[in-house]
């Protein structure tokens, strides 16, 4: 799977909720029910950003129809001053039930080969029931680690959310807690909300040698972009 495209320096937004989320707009319902799929993109395209990784909780309901917009306003069907090209990632941010607690985990799919549907597939197959889809506090019957493969089994990538916050896989990293086991080397990213010099050294010496990422976690339009990841055309994720 690739996560840069075609050119250097791309500027990439990990951690993106849209409407589908049942806490978008932190409250404020009037928003999540009025956004749509244009505004949400003109939110998106005023940034500096490259790409975008849809990523609500549990659910794939936004991503196909962001980029059925997308495709409207690309042709010209739709008149829109402010397009330009912004690469959608279909994704989820996944609540993980494991040992007892609850581990938020992205899937992050390429734009080009996957839609929706794969999203929509990998959270059936983890136990999410769709009447729950949108929530996080609806939890998979898979592992962490179960959750984690089948992500890569369906062509995608899994990166621990958060891992520094609240639902990270080391929220309780430095209080005394030396059970929790070392992430699968198949994982080759963690997303923090600090940027690396900022991560405490006790969770920075359990990531080892991983790429740190960072997303904006954004519920409200206005919040897109604002943390983000620039990556290097070299930067290819198997």
């Amino acid at each position: 799977m690739s996560i840069c495209k075609k050119i250097d320096n791309f500027k990439i937004d990990f951690h993106c909720h849209t409407p589908a989320s049942s806490d978008y707009g932190r409250g404020d319902s009037a928003l999540r029910s009025s956004l749509t799929p244009r505004e949400w993109l003109k939110a998106a395209m005023n940034t500096d950003l490259d790409g975008v990784v849809i990523a609500d909780h549990n659910s794939s309901a936004w991503i196909d129809p962001l980029r059925v917009q997308y495709r409207m306003l690309e042709s010209g069907m739709e008149h829109a001053p402010w397009f330009r090209p912004l690469e959608i990632f279909p994704g989820a941010e996944i609540s993980v039930a494991d040992k007892g607690r609850v581990i938020h985990l992205l899937a992050v799919f390429d734009s080009s080969e996957y839609t929706g549907e794969t999203v929509s597939g990998l959270l059936k197959s983890c136990g999410i029931p769709a009447p729950f889809k949108g929530s996080s506090s609806i939890t998979t019957q898979t592992c962490f680690l179960d959750t984690v493969l089948a992500i890569i089994a369906r062509g995608g990538v899994a990166i621990p959310a958060h891992i520094d916050d609240c639902e990270g896989y080391f929220s309780d990293a430095g209080k005394g807690n030396d059970a929790i086991p070392d992430l699968p080397d198949f994982i080759k990213m963690v997303e923090t909300r600090a940027p690396a010099e900022g991560v405490p050294p006790q969770i920075l010496s359990r990531i080892g040698n991983r790429k740190i990422v960072s997303g904006s976690d954004s519920h409200f339009p206005h919040e897109i972009g604002r943390r983000f990841t620039t990556m290097g055309c070299s930067a290819i994720i198997h």
